[in-house]
């Protein structure tokens, strides 16, 4: 949009996703979607995010599992099932590459000059530290929050995110 469109951009909101694309992370999350895509309930489900996230989003209870499986799943009549299409996950592993070929470099430099808040996942395998300092030298005025004990990409849940985002909306709008 900014690239092409840049005058519909008031602002912009990154969530946890830069130019650089992580091939390790990414190739998790080619692994895993569609995959696996119902479970018996809500609380396996829930232990399923688990034991997958679990290294990344390192604050959750298992309350917030079960909060994050609700978000996730829906009820059918075996259990509980992702709320996407299985063949997602089909698309992402044919002929048509999860990861850009081009450079993305170029469609954050449109940015520029649009104001940009940058949520940056502490513990995201996707978007490294690495990254996060380069897009902050590129565009110096680029605002970031670091979300702490998450991982990609962050949920959003907590007070500190949400005051952020919403304090950036009402500055830029």
């Amino acid at each position: 949009m900014a690239q092409r469109h840049p005058e519909r951009l008031l602002s912009v909101i990154i969530n946890d996703i830069g130019p650089i694309i992580e091939p390790p992370a990414l190739d998790d999350i080619v692994t895993a979607v569609g995959t696996v895509m119902s479970q018996p309930s809500m609380k396996i489900a829930a232990e399923r995010l688990a034991s997958i996230h679990g290294t990344t989003f390192t604050a959750m209870s298992e309350a917030d599992w079960i909060t994050f499986a609700n978000q996730l799943y829906t009820p059918f009549s075996e259990g509980v099932t992702l709320r996407y299409d299985k063949r997602l996950g089909d698309t992402i592993r044919g002929e048509h590459k999860a990861a850009p070929e081009e450079d993305l470099w170029p469609s954050f430099s449109a940015m520029k000059p649009i104001p940009h808040l940058l949520l940056h996942g502490e513990n995201s395998r996707l978007l490294s530290t690495n990254t996060v300092e380069m897009m902050q030298q590129r565009h110096e005025n680029m605002e970031l929050l670091t979300v702490p004990n998450q991982g990609h990409a962050p949920l959003l849940w907590d007070n500190l995110s949400q005051d952020r985002i919403l304090s950036f909306i009402l500055q830029h709008a």
